[in-house]
């Protein structure tokens, strides 16, 4: 549902994000210095992020996937 790559530019996490949603989200926001591709959020420093707002982006990933 979620995905994580620990990459040498930055934290790729996979899932979070829609970049196809009809409303951006506004947790993206919240979370701290990010960006964001398509599907993914990238965080160079992960200190510099809430980790609050991370927890709950994976959580609404993980409630709102489809049935496997």
């Amino acid at each position: 549902m979620v995905g994580f790559s620990p990459r040498k530019s930055a934290l790729t996490i996979y899932g979070i994000f829609d970049a196809y949603a009809s409303e951006p989200d506004p947790l993206i926001e919240a979370l701290g210095p990010a960006t964001t591709g398509k599907s993914c959020v990238y965080i160079k420093q992960l200190d510099q992020i809430d980790r609050g707002v991370l927890e709950q982006l994976v959580r609404n990933a993980w409630s709102s996937a489809a049935p496997v």
